[in-house]
């Protein structure tokens, strides 16, 4: 109460005089309630960010202290407390997105419960300054949380995944591990099936390719062994090295016979593969460690990219990020508004956490059900933060045509 008491006595005198000097207008959109509440939802907000990346960090480094500390890793000549500190931050930039929502939540329900029980939202709300213009703190801190989460997402987390990869801190990957060769894989595309190793070293390539080319009709139309394959400048086309090609001519029936099939032996073989580069580059990454420009080009569209619709749902889940966020600062201020009265107690303030933690949770599945193809992209990732903007706007609508004031309960 303490650190409050200063503003609430400045708080009337500023919601009194310029309601008052602009009747029937309301005070300004980023007036002293404003800047004043705003501050304080951000300094709540990062609070509860650090306690938690300080937690989880904490708790990060005991499970692993022998695989951060070991000499086995590479990280450019670190030791001791250097390394561990580069670790740390590493694991920071890499968990912060998976914070940032939960911060916001509680910073607001943190500030709002303050500010109810000392009368302060109270003496804002009798100042007839109308409901909505109270959310815009909460609007301002979406949108600068928005962007920083955005970048987080975006730019953060796969940086800080190809750092652990190439440090070998953790396995992210293969393309991260140079030099390495995978197990032998089956790739299914539009139609085409490979079964092949993939070799990452300088660059990367196919390793004991089989190929299995299908017709439209559904029927087997070729068959390609070589050595390797590597992409070429033109985009599905690969550059086969030292194998053979089988190409069949199905009968009337549809049936494949032995004399219906033409066998041909290359040193070098050039041919159209519905396979996509890029994919086989960041083969067995998780689409939302991707760098942005790469999954920009796995969620195109493009030929050749199986599962396209889980690139499609993280890079539109990038963007997504920025108006949740938005959306779940509006719906938390919404019900702190009509949760919190006068001299609310604990309880009512657990209660609002409990339900912005329902939201997070909330949009995560809806993420994963998009990233396995259950929910269309579109839907997976844009329906709850539409919900939350378009909730929370109801909320504050049906609170203030009851004409309910914070005391009433």
């Amino acid at each position: 109460m303490s650190e409050f008491s200063t503003p609430l006595r400045s708080t009337a005198d500023r919601f009194s005089a310029p309601h008052q000097a602009m009747p029937g207008t309301g005070m300004a959109f980023f007036g002293r309630e404003t800047r004043y509440v705003a501050k304080i939802y951000l300094q709540r907000t990062f609070i509860f960010a650090f306690v938690a990346l300080a937690v989880i960090l904490s708790l990060d480094v005991a499970t692993i202290p022998s695989a951060v500390m070991s000499d086995r890793l590479e990280v450019h000549g670190l030791r001791g407390f250097p390394r561990l500190a580069y670790y740390m931050f590493l694991r920071a930039t890499y968990v912060l997105p998976s914070i940032l929502p939960i911060s916001v939540i509680m910073g607001i329900v943190w500030t709002e419960f303050v500010l109810a029980g000392g009368n302060e939202r109270v003496m804002i709300f009798n100042s007839g300054r109308p409901p909505v213009y109270s959310l815009i703190p909460a609007l301002l801190v979406g949108i600068l949380i928005g962007i920083f989460q955005y970048g987080a997402l975006a730019y953060g987390r796969p940086i800080s995944v190809e750092l652990h990869g190439l440090s070998k801190i953790r396995y992210y990957g293969p393309k991260m591990r140079r030099p390495h060769t995978t197990d032998r894989k089956w790739i299914a595309t539009d139609n085409t099936v490979v079964y092949a190793r993939v070799e990452f070293k300088t660059d990367f390539r196919l390793l004991e390719v089989v190929v299995y080319k299908i017709s439209e009709q559904g029927t087997l139309e070729t068959i390609i062994s070589a050595a390797s394959a590597e992409p070429t400048d033109t985009l599905g086309v690969w550059n086969f090295n030292s194998g053979t090609e089988w190409h069949f001519s199905p009968a009337a029936d549809g049936l494949l016979r032995q004399e219906d099939r033409t066998e041909t032996n290359f040193k070098n073989l050039q041919i159209e593969m519905s396979l996509h580069p890029v994919w086989v580059e960041n083969i067995d990454v998780d689409p939302p460690k991707l760098r942005q420009r790469d999954l920009k080009i796995l969620a195109s569209n493009a030929p050749g990219i199986p599962k396209g619709f889980s690139y499609q749902t993280a890079y539109q889940e990038r963007f997504a990020s920025f108006f949740t966020t938005i959306g779940i600062s509006l719906l938390a201020a919404s019900l702190c508004f009509v949760m919190l009265t006068s001299g609310a107690n604990v309880s009512a303030s657990l209660k609002i956490g409990l339900y912005g933690y329902c939201v997070h949770v909330s949009s995560v599945l809806f993420i994963l059900l998009g990233q396995y193809g259950y929910l269309p992209a579109i839907v997976a990732v844009w329906t709850l933060p539409i919900l939350f903007i378009f909730v929370s706007a109801i909320i504050l609508y049906i609170h203030h045509a009851k004409g309910r004031s914070p005391d009433e309960g």
